[in-house]
């Protein structure tokens, strides 16, 4: 999956640019509704890329494979949105 090209769907599956509007509708969910609260999210790579997006903004060098968690990494964010 090429994550910088939001119209890669060549594995048959659902297009990015709806992957990742999902993703940032859950966590803008989340951050309303769990304000002041501490919220534990487990998820896999390809959700961490849009993750790291909607916290810490696009990387500045358009690579979002450098976004993509290695095996057990944990990220912490405050709900500062």
């Amino acid at each position: 999956m090429d994550f910088a090209d939001p119209n890669d769907t060549r594995y048959g599956v659902e297009s990015l640019t709806n992957f990742r509007t999902r993703i940032e509708e859950f966590f803008k969910e989340m951050c309303n509704e769990y304000k002041n609260k501490d919220i534990l999210v487990v998820t896999h790579a390809g959700v961490s890329i849009y993750a790291k997006c909607f916290f810490e903004g696009e990387p500045d060098d358009g690579d979002y494979n450098k976004y993509k968690l290695k095996n057990c990494e944990v990220l912490k964010y405050e709900n500062n949105k």
